[in-house]
C-alpha cells in the first residue's frame, strides 16, 4: 500500500531524514581529514593509527548508517509501515548512534581494514553495528509483506528491502562457520566479504527505485522485474556457493562476479527507461551519470589501489544525487542548479582522480608518509582526488544544511 501518513508516521519519517542527513554530515567531515592525511607533507600525515580510526567511523557512518537510514526513509514514505515498529526502528538506531560516539573511549584498539566495513576492535563499536542493522532490519521484513501495486518504484524498493534481509542472512550464518578473532583482520574479512558485495547490490535497487519516482510511467515493466530478480537472485547463488564451495578463491571471487555482471541490472532498466521519456531533472541526469562512471570503474578496478573508492564513490555519488533529486523535487532554484552542479563536478573530479592514481599505483589504505616519493603524474592525480573531493563534500554541506533545520522543526 502507497504511504498514506499520520501526523506520527509523518514525525517518524522526518526523523529518519534527519537522522540520515546527520549521518551524511558526519561522514563527510570524517572525509576531509581523510584526504588530507592522503596529502604528502601534511603534519599529520604520519599518524597512520588516526588515518584507520578515521576510516573506520567514516566508512560505517556512510554505508551503516547514511544509506540504509536514507532507505528507511524512502521506504516510509512509499508504504504505510506499523508506527510502533517504526518507533522501535528509530529507537534502536538512536541507540546505535550513541553507542558509536561511546566507542570513540576504545579508539586507541587495533581495528581491521576489511575490504567493505573496516571494523574498531571494541564491543561497544561493534553492538552499535549491531543494533543498527537491527534496526533496519524491523523495516525492511514490514516492507517486503506490503503489495506494490505494480508500481516500479514500490516494487524496487521491496526487491532492496529482501536484499538486505539476504545481507542480514549471510552475516548471520558467516558468524556460525566463521571464527571472528579479535587479533585477525582475515576473520573479519571473510566475516563481512559477503556483505559487502551483497549491500552494494542492495544500493543499487535503492538508486534505481529513486529514480524510477520520477517516471511517468509507473507500471513494472518485464525488463524490470526480470533485472531486479536476476540481481537478488544471483546474491543467494552467490552465498550458496560460498557456504558449499571447497575452494577459497571461488569463494571470493564468485561475489566479485555477481556485483560486476549483475548488480547493476535494475539501475541500466531504470536509465534506459528515464532516457525514453526524457525526463528533464537535473539531479537525476547527473546522478545517471555518476553512476555509469561509478559502474565503469567498476568493472576496470586495480586491486589493492584507490581505483576501488573510485568505484564506490560512484556508486555512493549517484545515490546521493538521486536522493537529493527526491528532496528538491519541484524545488529547483538558481541555488540549487549551482549545488547541484558543483556537487556532481566535484563527484565526478573525485572519480577520475582515484581512478587516475589507482591506475599508477597509488594504495588504497595508505597516508601519505607510507605512499613514498610520488612521480609528478601520481601527484597530479592526488591533487585531483582533493580538488573533486573539496568541492563534493564542500556542497554536499551545503545541500544537507539547507534542509536539516528544517526538518528537525518537522520532527
Amino acid at each position: 500500500m502507497v504511504s498514506t501518513l499520520s501526523n506520527t508516521g509523518i514525525k517518524s519519517t522526518e526523523t529518519w531524514l534527519a537522522s540520515a542527513l546527520l549521518s551524511l554530515l558526519l561522514a563527510n567531515v570524517l572525509a576531509i581529514l581523510l584526504i588530507l592525511l592522503k596529502i604528502p607533507f601534511f603534519p599529520f600525515g604520519s599518524a597512520h593509527t588516526l588515518f584507520k580510526g578515521v576510516l573506520a567511523y567514516h566508512v560505517n557512518l556512510a554505508m551503516v548508517f547514511w544509506v540504509p537510514m536514507a532507505a528507511c526513509w524512502y521506504w516510509r514514505k512509499l508504504f504505510q509501515l506499523n508506527n510502533f515498529k517504526g518507533k522501535l526502528a528509530l529507537c534502536l538506531s538512536g541507540l546505535a548512534f550513541i553507542f558509536l560516539a561511546l566507542s570513540l573511549m576504545d579508539i586507541q584498539n587495533d581495528i581491521s581494514l576489511s575490504n567493505y566495513y573496516p571494523i574498531l576492535h571494541s564491543d561497544i563499536f561493534i553492538l552499535s553495528l549491531i543494533l543498527q542493522v537491527v534496526s533496519v532490519s524491523i523495516l525492511a521484513l514490514e516492507v517486503i509483506c506490503c503489495s506494490d501495486n505494480k508500481q516500479a518504484k514500490l516494487f524496487l524498493a521491496k526487491s532492496a528491502a529482501f536484499v538486505w534481509l539476504i545481507l542480514v542472512f549471510s552475516i548471520i550464518g558467516n558468524l556460525l562457520v566463521v571464527d571472528v578473532n579479535y587479533s585477525s583482520d582475515g576473520s573479519f574479512e571473510k566475516l563481512l566479504w559477503a556483505p559487502g558485495h551483497i549491500q552494494q547490490t542492495m544500493n543499487s535497487l535503492l538508486i534505481a527505485a529513486m529514480w524510477s519516482y520520477f517516471l511517468n510511467c509507473e507500471k513494472v515493466l518485464p525488463i524490470l522485474r526480470l533485472s531486479s530478480w536476476v540481481a537478488g537472485g544471483t546474491c543467494i547463488i552467490a552465498l550458496c556457493i560460498q557456504y558449499f564451495s571447497a575452494d577459497e578463491l571461488i569463494k571470493r571471487q564468485v561475489f566479485t562476479w555477481q556485483m560486476t555482471l549483475f548488480s547493476w541490472w535494475p539501475m541500466a532498466a531504470v536509465a534506459w527507461q528515464v532516457l525514453k521519456e526524457k525526463l528533464s531533472n537535473l539531479y537525476l541526469g547527473f546522478s545517471l551519470s555518476v553512476a555509469a562512471m561509478g559502474m565503469l570503474v567498476g568493472m576496470i578496478i586495480v586491486p589493492g589501489t584507490l581505483s576501488i573508492p573510485g568505484h564506490y564513490h560512484g556508486m555512493t555519488g549517484a545515490f546521493n544525487l538521486a536522493f537529493f533529486a527526491i528532496l528538491l523535487k519541484n524545488k529547483l532554484n538558481a541555488y540549487s542548479e549551482k549545488l547541484t552542479l558543483l556537487y556532481a563536478g566535484g563527484i565526478i573530479l573525485l572519480i577520475i582522480g582515484l581512478s587516475w592514481a589507482g591506475s599508477l599505483g597509488i594504495g588504497r589504505k595508505l597516508v601519505a608518509e607510507q605512499q613514498g616519493i610520488l612521480t609528478v603524474w601520481q601527484g597530479s592525480a592526488i591533487a585531483l582526488i582533493v580538488l573533486g573531493a573539496v568541492i563534493a563534500i564542500a556542497t554536499s554541506i551545503l545541500i544537507v544544511k539547507s534542509f536539516f533545520p528544517r526538518t528537525v522543526r518537522r520532527m
